[in-house]
């Protein structure tokens, strides 16, 4: 199309379908994500970003405070590891730069933060990652490793 400007959240699980869609194919069954030219699609919209953690791995690399971000628009909250919960709406905040209040957060919202950060370690747990030391040097030297 002609360059249409989409404001929507969107997820990168959206590009594969959108540009089959604008090749005139139809996206395989089970693909996940949506195109984004049917705008019907867009309407009340979940989408969840994830640092899946692994001991294995984590241990070679700086730490991350948090595990799970959701936003369900203009709300988004950030679930740390520890289970803190820290909340924005974007529309209004767009930089993330004043996180609200509990009592200014949407009614579940934190609790359904943490619940998909619960299922997400859940499912995450036990799966075993090896480094061999050809791409941990690597690491290291982006800075990713220690």
């Amino acid at each position: 199309t002609d360059g249409v400007r989409r404001d929507e959240p969107v997820d990168l699980l959206d590009v594969a379908p959108t540009l089959l869609a604008l090749a005139g194919i139809a996206p395989e069954p089970g693909m996940r994500g949506r195109s984004l030219l049917d705008p019907s699609l867009m309407q009340e919209r979940e989408l969840v970003a994830e640092l899946h953690p692994d001991p294995a791995f984590e241990q070679h690399l700086r730490p991350r405070a948090d595990s799970l971000a959701l936003v369900r628009w203009p709300w988004k909250a950030i679930v740390a590891r520890d289970g803190a919960v820290r909340a924005y709406r974007l529309d209004r905040d767009p930089t993330e730069s004043n996180p609200l209040g509990p009592e200014q957060m949407p009614e579940g919202l934190a609790r359904a933060a943490r619940d998909l950060a619960r299922r997400a370690a859940e499912a995450d747990a036990g799966r075993p990652l090896d480094i061999d030391p050809q791409s941990r040097q690597e690491l290291r030297a982006l800075g990713y490793a220690e």
